[in-house]
Parts: structure tokens; C-alpha cells; sequence
């Protein structure tokens, strides 16, 4: 065995002690299986990840499975005869049982260590902990969540048109509405694909102050359906642009308002039909005064006292 200067034991001591710190600071520990004598060896650091006392020494490759839930165990133990069969490399994440209670989650990876004859002699491994870090993703997927179903799942329709009008994203509310898939619709067709010529008009007048301006309120339009029928909508928007003042995209409320339209229609009705039968009595009121009219003419000249008053006209009716 060749000796070691003092100088070189220093360094060699040095190294291990910025390993550990290392390891420390990442949350990082290693393991290690000799597959001749099934000696497990573990980093301090893997040891303070897995809430396990250093006097005990590392728990032998079989009892390591006890940390961890059915399948995860399941899958270590395929991965380590791929790895020693096939000499694989794997990467992985790792949920951990620790004797405390909590549950732990690892970054993890198995490396096979090869002789001089290329036969795999050990098994080498890590582990990080990134508990912290998923429990943040798994907040932040959360939201994500729960962004997306308020966007596709709220009462009104949502969508983003392009500068040429084509449909970038929509909603699941107003897809159902159109009864239409996501992937009829976005980047395939434009909105005016989805309008009566009436409204179509109404969007070519208005779109180019839209972009200019940057928002448009409670414009009418009506849709047409994948079925051909049609429902009016109220649209407002507000524009998207870039540093420059471009325009990019819109993003555009649309509200159903079929219901009230039918209110709004009935109301309409009403009120005609209460105008309709107002100008019918004025007219027959008119009719009656002229009639009153002529009789009095009548009475006139035949002498008699007029029987009716009319137009102010004071005279007392005849006997």
C-alpha cells in the first residue's frame, strides 16, 4: 500500500469534510451496495434524511424497502436487478414512510459501479430531498388548477382572438355552447366563422377601434352553432398588446343572454301590442267625435239644439 504524506492525508480530510458540507447544504445523500458481501454503506447525510441514528448503521438493502410504500418498493427492487443484470442507470423520484410520521420525497438515482471486467460489483445511489420543493409545485399545480376550471368551467364564455381574428384559446363554456371541440376551434377557425352576416358586419366595423382603442363593451352579436341554429351574445374585451403598443391577442367575455333576449323580446311585444291597441282607441275616440260631430250638424240644420259637446263645446245635450 503506498504511504500517504501528511500533506495529501490533510487534503484527503479536507475533501471529505466539504463532501459532507456539501451534501448538507443540497440535501444530498449517497448510498452504497457491495453485491459480493451485501454490505450497505450510507452518507452521514443519507442518514439524517431517513431519521435514522448513526450508531445503528444502515438498515441492510432488504429492510431499506420497509421505508417505502408497496409500489415504490416494488420498483427499487426492478431497478436494481436491471441495473446489475443490464448494467442500466436509472432516475427517479422516491416517496419515503419516516419513523416520525411524515412522509418524505426524494429525487433518487441508481448507478451500477463495474469491475475491470465491466461486471457489476456494486450499486451506487442517491438521494435529495425535495419534500419543500413539491410541496410548492404541488400548491402552484394546485392553483393552476384551480385557475383552469374557474376559466373553463364559469358560467360565461371566454376567449382570445388573433390579429387576423383566428381563435387562439376558448373555454369549455362556450365550446358547449357552439357544440364544438377545443380542437374544431383553435387555431382552425376565426371568429367571424362563428357569426351571422349581420354580426359579421357588426365585427368588421368594430374591430379596428378595437385594437386601437383597447377594450369594447356589451357588443351584440349572434352566434351560429355547429348545428347551424343561433343564440345572441354580449361580448366585451379588452386588448393584449406588446412594449411597442402591437396588438396580440384579445381577451373577450361573451355572455349568453338568450333568456333575457326572450324577456327583452316579450317586453317589446307587450309594449307594441299596449301601443298598438292605445292608437286603436285615440282612433276610435276620434271616430266618436266626429260622429258626435255630424249629428250635431244634423240637429243644426234641422233646426233642433246639438245633443252632444264636443271640442269644449259648452252647449247642453237636447231633450
Amino acid at each position: 500500500m503506498p504511504e500517504i504524506s501528511e500533506t495529501e492525508f490533510q487534503r484527503l480530510l479536507e475533501s471529505e469534510k466539504n463532501l459532507k458540507m456539501a451534501q448538507a447544504l443540497g440535501h444530498v445523500g449517497t448510498w452504497e451496495v457491495d453485491l459480493s458481501t451485501q454490505e450497505v454503506k450510507w452518507s452521514d447525510e443519507t442518514f439524517e434524511l431517513y431519521e435514522r441514528d448513526t450508531k445503528l448503521g444502515p438498515p441492510d438493502w432488504e429492510k431499506q424497502m420497509d421505508y417505502y410504500p408497496a409500489e415504490e418498493a416494488k420498483k427499487l427492487r426492478e431497478y436494481s436487478h436491471l441495473c446489475i443484470d443490464e448494467g442500466r442507470e436509472f432516475y427517479f423520484d422516491l416517496t419515503a414512510k419516516l419513523p416520525s410520521g411524515k412522509t418524505a420525497h426524494f429525487n433518487a438515482s441508481m448507478l451500477p459501479v463495474k469491475d475491470s471486467n465491466g461486471r457489476v460489483v456494486k450499486l451506487f445511489g442517491t438521494v435529495q430531498d425535495v419534500t419543500e420543493r413539491k410541496l410548492v409545485q404541488d400548491e402552484e399545480r394546485r392553483r393552476a388548477e384551480e385557475i383552469s376550471d374557474l376559466y373553463n368551467n364559469a358560467p360565461c364564455g371566454y376567449h382570445s382572438i388573433g390579429d387576423d381574428a383566428t381563435i387562439l384559446s376558448i373555454n369549455d363554456t362556450e365550446l358547449k355552447w357552439l357544440g364544438y371541440s377545443r380542437e374544431e376551434v383553435v387555431a382552425k377557425k376565426k371568429f367571424t366563422d362563428l357569426l351571422t352576416p349581420e354580426s359579421i358586419k357588426t365585427f368588421n366595423d368594430n374591430f379596428p377601434t378595437f385594437k386601437q382603442r383597447g377594450f369594447v363593451n356589451d357588443l351584440e352579436y349572434t352566434l351560429v352553432r355547429k348545428d347551424g341554429t343561433v343564440f345572441p351574445v354580449l361580448l366585451t374585451a379588452t386588448a393584449l398588446k406588446d412594449a411597442s403598443g402591437k396588438f396580440l391577442r384579445s381577451r373577450s367575455t361573451v355572455v349568453n343572454y338568450t333568456e333575457r333576449k326572450k324577456a327583452d323580446d316579450e317586453v317589446k311585444r307587450r309594449l307594441a301590442e299596449v301601443e298598438k291597441l292605445n292608437k286603436f282607441l285615440i282612433d276610435r275616440e276620434d271616430r266618436i267625435v266626429e260622429v258626435k260631430e255630424e249629428v250635431n250638424g244634423l240637429l243644426k240644420e234641422l233646426g233642433k239644439n246639438p245633443k252632444y259637446k264636443v271640442n269644449g263645446d259648452q252647449t247642453s245635450p237636447g231633450h
